[in-house]
């Protein structure tokens, strides 16, 4: 089964009766073992990628991720051609939960928290907003060299969806002007900053 099957209860959900919508789609997305991830049709990518590990296991292993990637950006893309169709003030944010090193500082592909490399921390972050939803709104900060941890996504969706709770706090939302960057923890008190030498 692949990420595919997502699609047609999403159509479903968009063609009830309610005045709002929060809708969470949980992906597959290129989780190992990454040829498992695609269908036979996105099995693109079979030359000699480029990578420091000159072996046939690590150029697979590239090109099967590649292929998971290019399957799942079709499915992100569906996605959003499905939101879009309901011309609706409308939003969609995209994440993954955790990036992937795979052959790109070590010999292996995987993530590994404990001692994690830089891809692993580093993931895709889209926001998709509807041309509604653009007209609408004209008091948010697009900025992508913000820098920013999903430990705050709460603060960005509450932002975006005019809604407010015990505790929320717009100098945590990416979107709002009152954003403030801050350290970000990533493993056992250590921060993305100080681990990986960036400001």
């Amino acid at each position: 089964m692949f990420d595919d099957k997502v699609i047609e209860p999403l159509k479903q959900v968009l063609l009830e009766d309610a005045k709002n919508k929060f809708i969470v789609i949980h992906l597959m997305g290129t989780h190992f073992n990454y040829s498992n991830r695609y269908p036979p049709e996105y099995d693109i990518f079979k030359t000699k990628p480029v990578t420091k590990f000159k072996h046939d296991l690590a150029y697979k292993t590239i090109n099967e991720y590649d292929n998971a990637m290019l399957y799942n950006d079709y499915i992100i893309n569906s996605i959003i051609d499905e939101v879009s169709r309901t011309d609706t003030e409308s939003f969609i944010i995209y994440f993954s939960d955790h990036g992937e090193d795979v052959y790109e500082t070590l010999n292996a592909a995987n993530h590994y928290e404990a001692n994690g490399t830089k891809p692993m921390f580093d993931i895709p972050f889209i926001l998709w907003l509807s041309e509604n939803y653009k007209s609408t709104e004209n008091s948010f900060v697009w900025d992508t060299e913000r820098k920013y941890s999903l430990e705050s996504i709460i603060h960005t969706i509450a932002d975006l969806s005019n809604i407010t709770f015990a505790g929320y706090n717009p100098d945590e939302s990416i979107v709002n002007p009152s954003f403030k960057e801050i350290n970000r923890n990533i493993l056992n008190g250590k921060y993305y900053e100080e681990v990986f030498n960036e400001e």
